[in-house]
């Protein structure tokens, strides 16, 4: 079984872009890297397009979007019954997928996986910097521009 994997960046070289990428192709059965850039000056999209030229698939679409229509964009290009949100600042746990691919049941609409390192406070992403999601079930969700979730931990 193969993912698609979808990740969102603005100017994403730092904290540890290369190294999120790398945990995602190095833990996941990858069929298409999907990012959604917002325009990034950093040197976001040419460390992407590195890795392209060095053979990994990765497909980049730069578009002018907040994080909730970015992500909506990312599932319109979604091709496998399930899909990945991998964050830029997540460094997924060795064997993520192997981890939670045994919680793939027909009753299961996502499973959020465990990460390595995560550089950045994921409040604020609705478990979505490192999920598991069944295509099926978002593949028409329209996510409104104004969208924000906040999560308060208590």
């Amino acid at each position: 079984m193969k993912i698609d994997v979808v990740m969102i960046t603005k100017n994403s070289m730092f904290p540890c872009l290369r190294e999120s990428v790398e945990s995602i192709f190095n833990n996941i059965p990858v069929n298409r890297l999907i990012v959604i850039d917002a325009f990034s000056k950093d040197g976001t999209v040419e460390l992407l397009e590195e890795y392209k030229r060095k053979g990994l698939n990765i497909e980049i679409h730069q578009f002018p979007y907040k994080r909730g229509k970015a992500r909506e964009a990312g599932i319109n290009l979604v091709r496998t019954p399930w899909f990945a949100f991998v964050d830029s600042d997540v460094i997924l746990a060795k064997n993520w997928f192997n981890e939670i691919k045994g919680y793939i049941k027909p009753r299961i609409g996502a499973i959020e996986g465990p990460v390595s390192n995560q550089k950045i406070d994921p409040r604020g992403r609705a478990y979505t910097n490192c999920t598991l999601i069944k295509t099926s079930l978002v593949k028409d969700l329209k996510i409104p521009e104004e969208m924000t979730v906040l999560r308060i931990n208590i």
